[in-house]
């Protein structure tokens, strides 16, 4: 899969391939990667294009560097709580929620438009009380008000 953060580059910029193996930087990008596109996908066509917006590729990289300290110092399974409150100042979690909200947005991308709501009845059973078709008849008072609405009309 690929992520917004170049692993290599990552590993060699950030910490030695002597400190911190970078099979724990590739899974943390790979969770970077994968938050980013759930948290955005909502507001932006994701997965991004194969040039990353910088905001992206900024966001990617504070996430995987502090998911690799997550998984390398305290175990296999961060949450995101954890990765928030030591974001400090430039937290990357936090930055993600400006931009699904539309409070900041992605320079040179278009949100996508609509209010995303829905109706599902799926998980629903709709019970209907219907009469035999035999004791369907029509009303005569009813199609006259039909009939009178339907001349009247302006």
């Amino acid at each position: 899969m690929a992520t917004y953060t170049t692993v290599a580059t990552f590993n060699r910029d950030v910490w030695s391939p002597k400190d911190v193996d970078v099979r724990f930087i590739q899974t943390a990008a790979t969770m970077a990667t994968a938050y980013i596109d759930a948290a955005l996908n909502a507001s932006y066509t994701v997965p991004f294009s194969t040039t990353y917006p910088p905001i992206i590729v900024t966001i990617s990289d504070l996430l995987t560097k502090l998911i690799t300290e997550n998984l390398v110092f305290k175990g296999p399974s961060p949450k995101v709580r954890d990765i928030e409150e030591a974001g400090g100042d430039l937290n990357p979690i936090a930055m993600l929620r400006d931009i699904a909200s539309g409070k900041i947005s992605i320079p040179g991308l278009t949100r996508l438009t609509g209010t995303q709501s829905w109706v599902s009845t799926g998980d629903q059973m709709h019970i209907f009380d219907l009469d035999h078709p035999i004791a369907h008849e029509p009303d005569s008072d009813r199609l006259d008000d039909i009939d009178d609405d339907r001349v009247n009309y302006p």
